[in-house]
């Protein structure tokens, strides 16, 4: 398979696949809504991917696809000022340019983490980079008992959904779930950040299998609901 370029999104010499070609079904009508859309979460999935084609068949397609979304995530996504990737890009026809959606997205710096890890994301940006994204998301989107105990990880910023999608904080299980294989991933990297990392991975852990529901009428099944309340995920 090739990745050509009329599939990528050319932003400041990177490159990102978008979420569709044109003419896919969107609710608003715009046939073009996804092609002008670019997901970064999407992206390091395709680099993911990407990266077990190459390795499985040296073809340099593979590769060349995986720098650009690297270039991508270096270059475009990652916003220094506000500590975070973007979730996104969305195209404005009227200045020409792509414009990084505001919204925070849990799921994308988890993945990121998890995908490139600790020792590559820190080369790329700086030292213990990976550790600072870890506590950027959890000052964003962490959600706490009470006692101040960790439970996991909201789909975004709740405090900041206003209007008809304002709402109290939603534990993800599922993105809290990459949350306690990230923080045991970068235990491993950080020894001086150890401790606290595996003491984050074990209260989220503990809330999640209080969270276990029996499946009826099956007593040997069990199951972790998608996550422990309901609202639009931002």
């Amino acid at each position: 398979g090739k990745c050509s370029d009329r599939h990528i999104g050319k932003l400041k010499g990177a490159g990102a696949i978008r979420m569709g070609p044109i003419g896919n079904w969107h609710e608003s009508g715009d046939e073009e809504f996804y092609y002008n859309h670019i997901s970064t979460e999407n992206n390091i999935s395709w680099y993911a991917a990407f990266r077990m084609l190459y390795e499985a068949t040296g073809n340099e397609d593979y590769k060349d696809a995986m720098e650009k979304i690297e270039n991508y995530l270096k270059k475009v996504a990652y916003n220094k000022k506000k500590g975070f990737f973007a979730q996104g890009m969305a195209y404005d026809e009227t200045k020409n340019k792509w414009k990084p959606a505001k919204i925070f997205a849990s799921d994308v710096q988890l993945w990121a983490i998890l995908t490139f890890g600790p020792e590559t994301l820190d080369g790329w940006f700086k030292k213990d980079f990976s550790y600072n994204l870890w506590k950027k998301t959890k000052k964003e989107s962490g959600v706490r008992d009470d006692s101040g105990a960790l439970l996991g990880v909201d789909y975004t910023n709740w405090r900041k959904l206003k209007g008809s999608e304002a709402r109290e904080a939603i534990v993800s299980f599922e993105w809290s779930e990459f949350a306690v294989m990230a923080t045991r991933l970068m235990a491993q990297y950080y020894a001086k950040h150890k401790k606290e990392l595996l003491d984050d991975a074990k209260s989220i852990w503990a809330y999640m299998q209080e969270n276990v529901q029996d499946v009826e009428g099956e007593d040997d099944k069990s199951y972790i609901p998608y996550a422990d309340g309901y609202g639009v995920t931002g």
